[in-house]
């Protein structure tokens, strides 16, 4: 997945597939393990977690941008692990040049102990040499440890950066198309999330967009939502997205996703505050939904 300090995921593996896999490959093998794990076919933990892998394993390779970069982050895992082997067999084969060097200084004390002085000598020289390399190496996979996690971080932040959140009154009764027909108008919309709560007055959802572009229209424009709608925008950060929203919550969800054979299970925490509108408003908002269409935006 994504983020420091988080298990890094195959998604090539996931799936099952080869890494030059189409894009029809990967929809096919996912539509099938999709059937196998289905919360509402399986209901074990296992099947939950492995359902979420899968879904995150399609978006990611589905989306031509992110799979480049998911492409990108393997490759350079795969290098990371030849190195270290590289470097595990360096050690191996400096232990045992050791060994070699201990048994032969035993050997010629036996024999002759006037050699005894210069065999430690260049005992001792190898050891630190031994040590300095082994310290270099551990400064090297730290750097890289470093790098990885500020490049992965930088790529998480780009694609948090791309939620909103959206709040307004249940009584108007806005259905999730009324509302996806509003935010498609200014551009597509990834994934779209409605918050089921019944003990609140407020409904509460959650949609992030493929293009940065499309949610700083719809954020320069929230006024006129808010005003003409009376239904809130506010810019979301610090959510992990990766072809869905993950989020935590007691509360009842519904989760609608924009691309293909793409399911995706969201729980929610919400916090409504306060939106005052009097009667005659309400009746002003209800009639410009029902009368509301995208290319007037």
């Amino acid at each position: 997945m994504t983020g420091n300090n988080i298990d890094f995921e195959d998604w090539y593996a996931i799936l099952n597939i080869e890494q030059d896999a189409t894009t029809t490959q990967i929809q096919n093998a996912y539509r099938k393990m999709a059937r196998k794990y289905h919360p509402d076919k399986n209901k074990s933990q296992e099947a939950v977690v492995m359902f979420e892998k899968i879904t995150i394993a399609n978006t990611t390779l589905s989306d031509e941008n992110k799979r480049i970069i998911f492409d990108s982050q393997l490759l350079a895992k795969k290098e990371k692990k030849r190195k270290e082997q590289e470097m595990d067999n360096v050690r191996k084969k400096m232990k045992q040049d050791l060994f070699e060097r201990e048994s032969q200084f035993k050997k010629r004390r036996e024999n002759d102990l006037n050699s005894k002085r210069n065999v430690e000598m260049e005992n001792e020289q190898f050891r630190q040499n031994y040590i300095n390399e082994l310290r270099k190496q551990s400064q090297q996979q730290q750097q890289q440890q470093q790098q990885q996690q500020q490049q992965q971080q930088q790529q998480q932040e780009e694609t948090e950066s791309l939620v909103i959140k959206l709040k307004w009154r249940r009584k108007f009764g806005y259905t999730k198309d009324e509302i996806l027909d509003i935010l498609s108008s200014y551009g597509t919309v990834d994934t779209f999330t409605m918050v089921d709560n019944s003990s609140s007055s407020y409904t509460v959802a959650l949609a992030t967009f493929s293009q940065l572009e499309s949610l700083f229209q719809i954020i320069v424009r929230k006024d006129d939502l808010k005003k003409n709608f009376s239904i809130k925008i506010e810019r979301l950060k610090g959510m992990s997205t990766g072809g869905g929203i993950t989020t935590t919550t007691t509360t009842t969800t519904t989760t609608t996703t924009t691309s293909a054979n793409n399911f995706n299970t969201t729980t929610t925490t919400t916090s409504c505050g306060n939106i005052l509108i009097d009667e005659d408003e309400e009746d002003d908002i209800l009639a410009k939904m029902k009368n509301f269409k995208k290319k007037d935006v």
